[in-house]
């Protein structure tokens, strides 16, 4: 897991944000395993937030959060359906940065730049389609 910063956020600013990127996990069928990777926590912090006791989180936490949000707005500007986003994300494409993977495996490779290129990736296409209209 990556160094974490000791920069913390507040606990009520974390709720609402956990609240909003654990609605797009589940859309998008991730594991409790995936989850925890995507927010690159350690299973004891992990399970606690399970149970409702939202632990302080780091700036790169809020980040990676942050990251996750973007593009679960932008899959909703994309895809019609919420069951179409949830497949986009796990559709593996050709498409630069994928190489080949699924947005989702590029997610979960751990890295912040995995979910920052995802993110301008799936930004890119809505503002395209936002144009478009």
């Amino acid at each position: 897991m990556a160094d974490k910063s000791s920069e913390s956020i507040s606990v009520e600013k974390t709720a609402v944000a956990l609240k909003a990127v654990r609605y797009f996990m589940a859309q998008w069928e991730c594991s409790e395993l995936e989850q925890q990777q995507l927010l690159d926590l350690e299973p004891s912090s992990f399970r606690r937030l399970l149970s409702g006791d939202h632990p302080e989180m780091t700036a790169e936490t809020l980040l990676r959060i942050s990251y996750l949000m973007g593009i679960g707005r932008a899959l909703h500007i994309l895809y019609p359906t919420e069951e179409r986003a949830a497949q986009r994300i796990r559709l593996a494409t050709t498409h630069e940065p994928f190489a080949g993977r699924s947005p989702l495996g590029l997610m979960l490779t751990g890295s912040l730049e995995g979910l920052a290129l995802t993110r301008k990736y799936f930004d890119g296409r809505a503002q395209e389609r936002v144009l478009e209209s």
